[in-house]
C-alpha cells in the first residue's frame, strides 16, 4: 500500500493486465483503496527470469492468503508474468499480466 514507492518503481507508462481489465497506475491505485483493511501474504513459485543490459522479463506462479477486517481469509493463485526496462540506471516494472490460476 506505499503508492509512492510503487510509482517509483514502475515505469511513467505502466500498465497492468488483470481479469480482463487494463490498470495504469492511477486507476489500480484507486482500486486498492476501495478494497476494506487487509493483510496479505504472497509467495512465489517456478520463476523463470530473463534479463539482459535494458531489460527483463520474469513469469512465474503467485500464491496469496489475504485476511480482510482481520477475520475473513481468502486465497488467491495467479499466473503472472512481468517486463522490465532499465532507466536512469534503476529497474522499473513497465508492465504486468495476472490470470487467476485454475
Amino acid at each position: 500500500m506505499d503508492f509512492k514507492k510503487m510509482r517509483d518503481l514502475t515505469t511513467d507508462d505502466f500498465i497492468i493486465y488483470e481479469d480482463g481489465v487494463v490498470f495504469n497506475n492511477d486507476s489500480i491505485f484507486k482500486m486498492m483503496k476501495s478494497f476494506p483493511k487487509y493483510t496479505a501474504e504472497y509467495e512465489f513459485e517456478n520463476l523463470r527470469i530473463n534479463v539482459d543490459n535494458n531489460s527483463g522479463n520474469i513469469n512465474y506462479f503467485n500464491h496469496a492468503n489475504f485476511v480482510f477486517n482481520d477475520t475473513t481469509k481468502v486465497k488467491f493463485d495467479w499466473l503472472e508474468s512481468a517486463t522490465f526496462k532499465k532507466i536512469d540506471g534503476k529497474w522499473k516494472m513497465d508492465f504486468l499480466h495476472s490470470t487467476v490460476r485454475k
